[in-house]
C-alpha cells in the first residue's frame, strides 16, 4: 500500500491521491492554506467579540456539549472562568457514556457550578439509526456525530440560545480537508471564521454558498444586501441548506422513507426556522492554539480532574463504542480510523513520522476492552453476531463505505 511521504495517509483510502512525487491530495491542499489555518494567534479577539454580541440576550448565553472527556471539559471550563458567560452543559446521552465519562461529568459540573442537563433521544429511533448506519456504512459513529452535533444545534434554536461551542479538536475538525470535501463541517468551520460584516466577506460567503451546490448565490446575496440584514442573512441560510443536505443523507441509508423521516424529526431542526433564528455551531479550538498535554495539566489543577489509567495522545475514555468503532472500521477499509487524524498532526507539526506510528499502535482495542466494546452494541442495538459479520462481508464485497455516502 503506497502512503504519502509527508502525512502516511494510504493511497486509495479516505479519497486519497498521491502526485508524481508521493504527495497527497490532503497535503497539497493544507499547504495552500497552511498560513491561515495554523495563524490561531490572530482569531483570538473574535471569540471574545462574539460573544459580547450576544451576552445577556437569553436565558442562556451559551450551551456547551460536555461528554467528560478533555476536549469538551476544557472548553467549558474555559468559557464559564476565562469568558464569563452563563452556560448550559449538555450531556448527550446515547447509552455509551463510560462510568469514566458519568464521574467526570459530576465532578465537572459541581466544581463549576453550571446548569446541567442530559438529553437521551427516543431510544427506539436511535436504535434504528445505529442499525442503519452499521449495515449500510458499518460506522456506528456517524449515528452519533449526526444525532448528537444536529440535535444540539435544533435545542439551541428551538430554546433562543446563540451558540452551541463543542470541543473538536484541530485534528478532528481537518481530518476531511482536501479539495472538494463533502465534510459539512468543514462549512461550519468557514462560518466560524467569518466576521457578520456583509461587505468585507462577500465573497467569501459566495463562495461557501457555492461550495454547498447553491445556484442562486448571486440572487440570494443581492437580498441579502437589500433585506438589511446582510451577513446575518447569509448565515442563516447556509445552515438551513446544511441542514437540510444532511436530511437528504439519511434519506439515502435508511431502510425507507418513513424511517428516514422518523430520524431526521428526532434530531434535525425544521429547516425554515434557522432562517429566523440560527444558532452558531461554534468551534472552540479555532480559536484557541490546542495543545492536549496542556489541557489535561489545566484540568488537574482547577478541577481536580483525572487522566485515564492508560492515558496517551488520543485516547478516549468516555464511550463504550470506541473501540468497537475502531475494529469495525479497520475491518472493512483495512486501514486505522485514527489516521486521519495522526496525518493532521504531522501537517501541523505536533509530532514526527515516528511518533506518528507510535500513536498508531498505542491506539490499537485491547482484546478484551474491544469484546466488551461489541457486546455493548450488540446489546443496546439488538445486534445478533452472526449478523453482524455477514454484513460485513457484504459491505466488503461492494466497496462501501463512508465517503460514497456522502456523510
Amino acid at each position: 500500500m503506497n502512503r504519502c511521504k509527508r502525512c502516511l495517509l494510504p493511497e486509495g483510502k479516505f479519497n486519497v491521491a498521491l502526485n508524481d512525487s508521493g504527495i497527497c491530495n490532503y497535503c497539497d491542499y493544507f499547504e495552500r492554506n497552511k498560513t491561515a489555518i495554523l495563524d490561531v494567534s490572530s482569531r483570538k479577539h473574535m471569540l471574545a467579540k462574539r460573544f459580547e454580541k450576544y451576552r445577556g440576550k437569553y436565558q442562556y448565553d451559551a450551551v456547551v456539549g460536555l461528554s467528560g472527556g478533555k476536549d469538551s471539559t476544557y472548553v467549558l471550563c474555559q468559557i464559564v472562568n476565562k469568558y464569563k458567560l452563563k452556560v448550559a452543559a449538555v450531556t448527550y446521552d446515547n447509552g455509551f457514556l463510560t462510568d469514566f465519562a458519568k464521574e467526570s461529568i459530576k465532578n465537572t459540573v459541581s466544581k463549576l457550578g453550571v446548569d446541567h442537563y442530559y438529553y437521551k433521544p427516543n431510544w427506539d429511533t436511535h436504535r434504528k439509526f445505529y442499525k442503519t448506519t452499521v449495515r449500510k456504512l458499518f460506522n456506528p459513529c456517524i449515528a452519533c456525530a449526526i444525532g448528537g452535533y444536529f440535535l444540539a444545534i435544533k435545542a439551541c434554536c428551538e430554546n433562543k440560545i446563540p451558540f452551541f461551542i463543542h470541543g473538536r479538536t484541530p485534528f478532528q475538525m481537518y481530518r476531511n480537508f482536501y479539495k472538494n470535501s463533502n465534510d459539512v463541517f468543514l462549512k461550519l468551520m468557514k462560518l466560524n471564521l467569518m466576521d457578520r460584516s456583509f461587505v468585507s466577506n462577500i465573497h467569501g460567503y459566495f463562495t461557501l454558498l457555492k461550495s454547498i451546490s447553491i445556484k442562486s448565490a448571486p440572487v440570494l446575496l443581492g437580498r441579502a444586501r437589500s433585506s438589511g440584514f446582510g451577513g446575518f442573512a447569509v448565515h442563516r441560510y447556509v445552515y438551513g441548506m446544511i441542514n437540510e443536505y444532511m436530511k437528504q443523507s439519511i434519506t439515502r441509508i435508511a431502510e425507507s422513507i418513513q424511517e428516514a423521516k422518523e430520524i431526521t424529526d428526532e434530531f434535525l431542526v425544521d429547516s425554515s426556522k434557522l432562517r429566523e433564528f440560527a444558532p452558531e455551531f461554534l468551534a472552540y479550538f479555532l480559536f484557541e492554539e490546542y495543545n492536549e498535554e496542556r489541557i489535561k495539566a489545566h484540568l488537574e489543577n482547577e478541577l481536580g480532574w483525572r487522566r485515564l489509567a492508560n492515558d496517551s495522545l488520543l485516547s478516549h475514555g468516555d464511550c463504550a463504542l470506541h473501540d468497537a468503532a475502531a475494529y469495525m472500521f479497520k475491518a472493512l477499509h483495512g486501514v486505522d480510523v485514527i489516521e486521519p487524524d495522526v496525518a493532521v498532526m504531522l501537517r501541523f507539526g505536533k509530532i514526527s513520522i515516528e511518533k506518528a506510528k507510535e500513536l498508531i499502535q498505542v491506539n490499537q482495542p485491547i482484546e478484551k476492552n474491544l469484546e466488551k466494546s461489541l457486546d455493548s452494541l450488540y446489546s443496546l442495538c439488538e445486534f445478533d453476531r452472526e449478523d453482524f459479520e455477514k454484513t460485513l462481508v457484504a459491505l466488503k464485497q461492494a466497496g462501501v463505505g463512508k465517503f460514497e455516502a456522502g456523510l
